[in-house]
């Protein structure tokens, strides 16, 4: 799969209730976490923002996707996205990645087998991450039903999809699914980013 036929999107939906701040504005020299993430859309063909903030667009350049079905999640601004897209499929990361590297998205594009309508993140103890994932067009129908029958956790989605596992490749660390969620998680990112400024 090529990335100048694919649509990249940043998912900008989450409350950030443990953070205490949005978290995609959250700025680490002089850079916020979602532009930070945005850099690693360059390249793709259509780029995308699952928000109804316009700063959060204003931010990235991407074209903003608000929710067609408010409330509903992950799981809805995957809908969205699938209805909203021009191209045959979407890869999908959330804002609050911030070590996630372009060489990561190329592997996954890599290696989404043909048949497959989807593709799941893994880390190496088998953990998934259903919101670093492709979703081709094709996965419209089922995302639908699951909307519309209120089944909004991701998982079932993605097991509904028949999405092909992707364990993280070992030439990664596993430091590149680092989330933030909460204030310690923020510090302790902080002093990671200063130490690899310093090595």
């Amino acid at each position: 799969m090529e990335a100048k036929n694919t649509a990249f999107a940043i998912l900008c939906g989450g409350k950030s209730q443990r953070m205490g701040q949005n978290k995609a504005f959250i700025r680490l020299d002089g850079e916020s976490l979602l532009r930070r993430l945005a850099r690693v859309g360059e390249g793709f063909g259509e780029q995308l923002v699952s928000t109804d903030h316009i700063l959060m667009a204003k931010e990235t350049g991407f074209r903003m996707v608000p929710d067609i079905k408010k409330g509903c999640g992950p799981v809805g601004a995957v809908y969205s996205l699938l209805v909203g897209m021009t191209s045959g499929a979407v890869l999908t990361l959330p804002c609050d990645m911030p070590f996630f590297p372009a060489a990561l998205v190329q592997e996954m594009l890599n290696t989404i087998p043909a048949t497959a309508k989807a593709l799941l993140l893994l880390d190496r103890n088998g953990r998934a991450y259903p919101l670093c994932a492709i979703f081709r067009k094709s996965c419209l129908p089922i995302v639908r039903e699951h909307v519309e029958a209120d089944k909004l956790k991701a998982m079932p989605m993605m097991d509904s999809l028949g999405a092909f596992r992707m364990i993280l490749p070992e030439r990664f660390s596993e430091r590149v699914l680092t989330n933030l969620n909460t204030p310690e998680d923020l510090e302790a990112f902080k002093n990671i980013f200063k130490k690899s400024r310093l090595e």
